[in-house]
């Protein structure tokens, strides 16, 4: 199986320069890249911070630019997005019952589980217990088969100085509500 994944898009305004560089056009290379050289891939996953402001504007230029990409995507949101908008953008990408973009993909050689880590208005991220429930059900319907979970925020502490308070423990500054 192979997987494509992309992270911190950072999407703007078309032309805005940020972090140096435009971003829509790198994410066009990206895509370019990605049909040229990995078309064969079983799934691209964008795990989070894909637009940098949250804007309806920015979904719709995210999802212009998905058009042109040959593969299956998901996406996940990261601190930088709004759920509400991307749901609305994306209303294919899956969500669960409790309103979160969370959605599971089977293949032959395990469930690819992606879990929506979006705390709304903060940088770090978030599992609350209908989040982890919904988490524990797609779990146990893997019975068995090799199960990976994709989000944005790490669910473990790396190491890294700069990412280890966003992660998923409590030490760390990960609420779990």
């Amino acid at each position: 199986m192979k997987i494509i994944q992309v992270t911190d898009v950072h999407l703007g305004r078309r032309r805005e320069i940020r972090y140096g560089a435009n971003l829509n056009e790198r994410l066009d290379r990206c895509i370019g890249h990605i049909n040229q050289r990995h078309s064969d891939a079983t799934l691209c996953i964008f795990t989070g911070d894909l637009t940098d402001d949250g804007e309806a504007e920015s979904y719709a230029d995210l999802k212009a630019a998905l058009s042109r990409l040959t593969v299956p995507y998901r996406l996940l949101p990261g601190n930088h997005d709004r759920r509400a908008n991307l749901i609305a953008a994306f209303p294919e990408n899956g969500t669960d019952g409790n309103g979160f973009a969370q959605s599971v993909f089977d293949t032959p050689e395990g469930r690819l589980v992606f879990l929506d880590s979006l705390a709304e208005g903060r940088v770090t991220g978030e599992l609350c217990d209908n989040r982890l429930a919904w988490l524990d059900a797609r779990l146990g319907e893997a019975a068995g088969k090799a199960a990976y979970i994709f989000l944005h925020h790490p669910p473990v502490e790396l190491g890294l100085t700069l990412l280890d308070p966003l992660g998923s423990n409590s030490r760390s500054g990960y609420s779990m509500c």
